[in-house]
């Protein structure tokens, strides 16, 4: 039989912390996913993103799961360890934070204006069709800077 383990009180706090790390990380990669399957064309600039997402997940499992159970073989990382891992996905991050930011550029003559431009598909429905659901709140520009803060958020 294995034997109980109740981890300390830093230790808790530790994996509270991780957890909603690993929350964020996810609701990171479901919005980029989401900028992915609308404009096809800012898969480029996303990808680092994904990527910086996916190690954070990671890396925040395996804390997680090593700090909690040791009856997985997980064994704890040690602190640097931890922060080599960290550093990497906030390297990452950060790369995918830069794309973003200037993705949101076009090769038109005002830039300013290209900010201001929207480009997301809009859906009209007649009056009475339930099964059509209006997307003016999901514009381009508006997801894009919703990816970056979350992805700040992960960082």
């Amino acid at each position: 039989m294995t034997r109980s383990f109740c981890p300390g009180t830093y230790a808790l706090v530790q994996i509270v912390t991780r957890a909603v790390a690993w929350m964020t990380g996810v609701t990171t990669l479901v919005i980029l996913a989401f900028i992915i399957n609308q404009w096809s064309d800012k898969a480029g600039a996303v990808a680092a993103g994904l990527v910086g997402s996916a190690i954070a997940i990671l890396n925040d499992s395996y804390i997680v799961v090593a700090k909690l159970d040791r009856a997985f073989g997980f064994s704890p990382l040690s602190p640097a360890r931890a922060l080599l891992h960290d550093l990497f996905s906030l390297a990452i991050s950060l790369g995918g934070i830069v794309m973003i930011i200037f993705s949101r550029y076009t090769y038109q003559a005002d830039a300013f204006a290209a900010l201001e431009s929207d480009s997301s598909p809009q859906i009209t429905s007649g009056v009475g069709d339930p099964d059509v659901i209006s997307r003016e709140g999901f514009s381009q520009n508006k997801m894009l800077a919703i990816s970056v803060w979350m992805l700040t958020a992960v960082v």
